[in-house]
């Protein structure tokens, strides 16, 4: 039985899926990310097998009306189970998304000014799990994967707020998504940069 094509036979990744020769191409794959040899706790997930090298998975679709991607907790907005790229706001737990991180983050920002890609490699000793509070490494191409040191406060890589590249939860009343940076009073807020959606990728 190909692995990923059952809950009894999860991959433990998309990219583990992918490395196997076990891929059909994009779409629905069982995962097992703590690859314990359970299979009970196996979640389905959205695979991209094709772009950047293939073995994705979809660890959260941003809204541009709600800032679910922020929470660390499982999101599943409309309730079918698993997270889908529509733009409606949901994710998986953070947890799981520590578990997924062998390789990078590509965060895609329909719209914006471009995607942030991190890489694990690069990342300092004690930040290096999407969970930790503290500097991340990521650059705007799958190239170049170091040219911006981020800062942040919250869970997840500083590209939750990134300005340059408009990323995520603006402070003021109403903005949200993917283009609603965090920007000081006085440089333009929502008007200025308005919400747009994108998708969390993760191998």
């Amino acid at each position: 039985m190909p692995l990923g094509s059952s809950s009894t036979c999860p991959g433990e990744s998309c990219k583990v899926i992918l490395d196997d020769g076990s891929s059909t191409g994009d779409g629905i794959y069982w995962i097992d990310p703590d690859a314990d040899g359970v299979t009970s706790d196996a979640i389905q997930v959205h695979c991209n097998m094709d772009e950047n090298g293939g073995g994705w998975t979809l660890a959260a679709s941003i809204s541009a009306s709600n800032d679910n991607h922020l929470l660390s907790s499982a999101v599943d907005s409309d309730g079918n189970g698993l997270v889908s790229d529509d733009g409606v706001g949901e994710k998986l737990d953070d947890t799981v998304i520590d578990a997924l991180w062998s390789d990078r983050i590509w965060i895609r920002i329909d719209g914006g000014s471009g995607d942030i890609h991190c890489e694990l490699a690069n990342q300092p000793t004690g930040f290096d799990t999407w969970s930790a509070t503290g500097n991340y490494t990521c650059g705007y191409t799958f190239a170049g994967t170091s040219d911006q040191l981020y800062t942040q406060n919250e869970n997840g890589p500083a590209v939750w707020r990134n300005y340059d590249y408009r990323a995520y939860n603006n402070p003021y009343s109403g903005c949200f998504g993917a283009a609603a940076t965090y920007v000081p009073s006085g440089n333009g807020g929502c008007g200025y940069h308005p919400s747009r959606a994108g998708a969390l990728w993760i191998r």
